[in-house]
C-alpha cells in the first residue's frame, strides 16, 4: 500500500526530526545539559500523548454519536474502528509496560527530590521491585506519570539497555529471538497489518518503519531497527524511543478512525441549500371540479456552487441559480403526456450519478367556465353577477368581449368575478353573445367563443296590503304594514336595497266608493284613513299601484283585491 497520497503531519515530522537528533547524539560523550534536554523532550511527548488521547477519545464519541444517530449507514465502519482501538489499546500497554519494566530492570527504587508549592524539597522513595526480585510495574508507571523521566537514577548508563532490550548478544539476535526489541518490533509489524486490512482502499500514514535499515555512521554499515535504537544507547535515549513508539501508535490509530468515519459520508454530496418539492399524488397534475386533489410535499437539498445537469427531450440543460432546471412538454395535442430523463449529479467521487425522473401531465383542450351566480339569465337594468373561470389560468388574466347585443362586463373587486348589466332589443327578445380570452404562454388566447345569456326585463312584483297579498285583512294589519311590493318567492334574484321596486302612485276603491287616488305612503292620505274607518266588514278594496321596477322601463301597473275585516 503506498503513502504518496499521505503527506506526514506536522506532529509526525517533529518526531523525526527530534529523532534524527537523537540518532546523531548516540555517539557523543553526552554532557549534563544534553540529559536534560532529554528529559525536558521525552516528558513534554508525555504530555503531547496525553492530549493526542483526548483527541482520539473526542473522535470515537463522535462515531459513536452518527452510529446511533444512524446505524444502518455506520454499523460496518463503527464496527471496524472498534477493532482499531482494540489493537491500538493492546500495543500501547505493551509498549508502556515495557517501558516500566526497563526502568525497574535499571534500578530498584525511585530517589528524587520533589517541590511543594514553596520550593521546599520534599525526598520521594518509591521502590521498584519486591524483595524476591520481581517488578513492581505499576509503581514504575505511576512514578513516570508524576515525576516524568527524571526518575531515571543514571540516565546516560549505555550498558544496561543494551542487555535488556536485545539480550547478552546483541550480534546474534533475529526475527526469532524472544527479547524486548524483537518482541516490539513484531508486535509493530502485525499491527500495521491489521491496520491495512481493516482500513481495505483506505490508507493513513504510518511512521512504524521498523522494518527498513538505517545507515549507522558508526559502524559504517546498514544496521536493523532495533540495532539502531537500542545497542549500546544511553537509558535517558531508550525511554524516549518508547514514548516516541507509543505516540506513533496513537497517531495511527487517531488517523485511521478519522478515515473511517470520513469514508462513511465519501460519496454523500455535501448540501448549502435547503428548498421543497411538490407533486401530485399518483403523478396527475389534473383534476375534475369535486373530485379530491392531493400533493406530496417533501424537502430537497443541492449544492449551489456544484450545478448539475439535465438530460430530456434531446438536450441536456444545467441548473441553475435556484438549483433547478426548467423542462418545457408539449401541448400541441390533448390527452396524457409524460416527460422523462436523467439527472447528472457530480458527488465528491470522479463519476457523476445518475437518476432517472419521470413526470405526467395532462394537456386539455382550451375552455371557459361561465357561471351565473343567482340564475340563469340575465335581467335589464340590473347588475347581474357572473363568475368566469379558465382552469390553469389565474383570474384576473381574463377578458370578456361582447359580440352581439347590448351589455357590459364589469369586473368587481373580486379577481373572475363580473357584474353584467344589459338591455333588451326593441323587439322584446334579446340575447347577449361574447367571448372569453386568457392570458396563456405570454399572449391572449381566446378560450371560448359564442357564450350566450338571455336578456330578460324584470317580472312584475306583487303588491301586499296590510301584509297580505289577498283574503281578509284587518284594520289594525293594514295601519302596520300599509301597501308594498315584493317579488314572487320562486324569484330568487338578490336585488340591492336601492334596485328594489317602488310605488310611484296608487288609485284605492272602497266598497262602491268613489277612486281615491295619490302617492307615498297610503295610510298617510287623510281620507284613506276616513273611508277605511267607516267601512263595513266585508267590503272589497282595490288597489292598482305604478311600480317603478328599475329596469329602465317604465313604470307598470300592478294590483291587489282584498276585503275588509272588523
Amino acid at each position: 500500500m503506498s503513502a504518496s497520497n499521505c503527506p506526514e503531519t506536522p506532529r509526525q515530522k517533529m518526531i523525526q526530526m527530534m529523532y534524527l537528533v537523537y540518532t546523531a547524539m548516540l555517539a557523543l560523550n553526552v554532557s549534563a545539559e544534553v540529559l536534560a534536554g532529554f528529559i525536558t523532550v521525552g516528558d513534554a511527548m508525555e504530555k503531547s500523548n496525553i492530549s493526542l488521547q483526548d483527541k482520539i477519545n473526542e473522535s470515537y464519541s463522535d462515531f459513536e454519536k452518527a452510529y446511533q444517530n444512524n446505524p444502518s449507514k455506520t454499523a460496518a465502519n463503527w464496527a471496524k474502528a472498534q477493532e482499531v482501538r482494540a489493537i491500538s489499546q493492546e500495543l500501547e500497554r505493551y509498549i508502556d509496560s515495557v517501558n516500566c519494566a526497563f526502568l525497574c530492570f535499571l534500578q530498584e527504587n525511585v530517589d528524587i527530590k520533589d517541590h511543594d508549592a514553596d520550593g521546599n524539597a520534599i525526598p520521594v522513595h518509591i521502590p521498584l521491585r519486591n524483595p524476591d526480585g520481581t517488578y513492581l510495574i505499576d509503581s514504575a508507571r505511576a512514578a513516570i506519570q508524576r515525576h516524568g523521566l527524571v526518575v531515571i537514577g543514571k540516565p546516560d548508563n549505555n550498558n544496561d539497555g543494551t542487555r535488556f532490550f536485545l539480550g547478552d548478544k546483541p550480534e546474534s539476535i533475529d526475527s526469532t529471538s524472544d527479547v524486548p526489541a524483537m518482541n516490539i518490533k513484531r508486535r509493530i509489524i502485525e499491527y500495521k497489518r491489521k491496520i491495512n486490512e481493516l482500513l481495505g482502499d483506505h490508507e493513513v500514514k504510518m511512521a512504524l518503519n521498523v522494518e527498513q535499515q538505517t545507515w549507522s555512521e558508526h559502524n559504517r554499515q546498514w544496521a536493523n531497527w532495533e540495532i539502531m535504537n537500542f545497542d549500546n544507547t544511553i537509558a535517558i535515549a531508550d525511554m524516549v524511543v518508547l514514548s516516541r513508539l507509543k505516540s506513533e501508535v496513537m497517531t495511527v490509530e487517531f488517523d485511521a478512525v478519522k478515515e473511517l468515519y470520513a469514508s462513511i459520508s465519501e460519496k454523500d454530496f455535501k448540501f448549502d441549500k435547503i428548498t421543497y418539492v411538490t407533486k401530485p399524488v399518483g403523478g396527475m397534475a389534473y383534476v375534475m371540479q369535486g373530485g379530491k386533489y392531493e400533493t406530496e410535499v417533501r424537502i430537497a437539498a443541492y449544492d449551489s456552487k456544484t450545478p448539475f445537469t439535465v438530460t430530456a427531450n434531446g438536450s441536456t440543460r444545467s441548473s441553475n441559480a435556484d438549483g433547478a432546471v426548467i423542462i418545457s412538454g408539449s401541448t400541441g395535442s390533448v390527452g396524457e403526456h409524460t416527460i422523462a430523463g436523467t439527472i447528472y449529479v457530480k458527488g465528491n467521487g470522479d463519476q457523476p450519478q445518475s437518476y432517472k425522473f419521470e413526470e405526467k401531465y395532462f394537456v386539455a383542450a382550451p375552455a371557459a367556465i361561465v357561471e351565473l351566480t343567482n340564475m340563469n339569465v340575465v335581467y335589464q337594468g340590473m347588475d347581474n353577477p357572473v363568475s368566469i373561470s379558465v382552469p390553469g389560468v389565474s383570474k384576473p388574466r381574463i377578458q370578456v368581449t361582447v359580440k352581439e347585443g347590448n351589455a357590459t362586463f364589469t369586473p368587481t373587486s373580486n379577481p373572475g368575478e363580473f357584474n353584467v348589466t344589459a338591455k333588451m332589443a326593441a323587439s322584446g327578445k334579446s340575447q347577449v353573445v361574447f367571448d372569453v380570452a386568457a392570458f396563456i404562454d405570454g399572449s391572449m388566447r381566446t378560450v371560448a367563443t359564442n357564450r350566450v345569456f338571455r336578456v330578460k326585463p324584470m317580472p312584475t312584483p306583487l303588491l301586499t296590503f296590510g301584509g297580505k297579498n289577498g283574503g281578509s285583512v284587518t284594520i289594525a294589519e293594514i295601519n302596520s304594514y300599509g301597501l308594498r311590493t315584493q317579488y314572487d318567492e320562486n324569484f330568487t334574484f338578490k336585488l340591492p336595497k336601492e334596485k328594489l321596486p317602488k310605488i310611484k302612485g296608487w288609485t284605492i276603491e272602497v266598497g262602491k266608493s268613489m277612486e281615491i287616488s295619490g302617492s307615498g305612503q297610503i295610510m298617510n292620505n287623510p281620507e284613506v284613513k276616513d273611508r277605511l274607518s267607516k267601512a263595513r266588514s266585508g267590503e272589497k278594496i282595490f288597489i292598482t299601484a305604478q311600480v317603478d321596477c328599475n329596469d329602465g322601463k317604465s313604470p307598470r301597473p300592478v294590483s291587489i283585491s282584498c276585503r275588509l275585516k272588523k
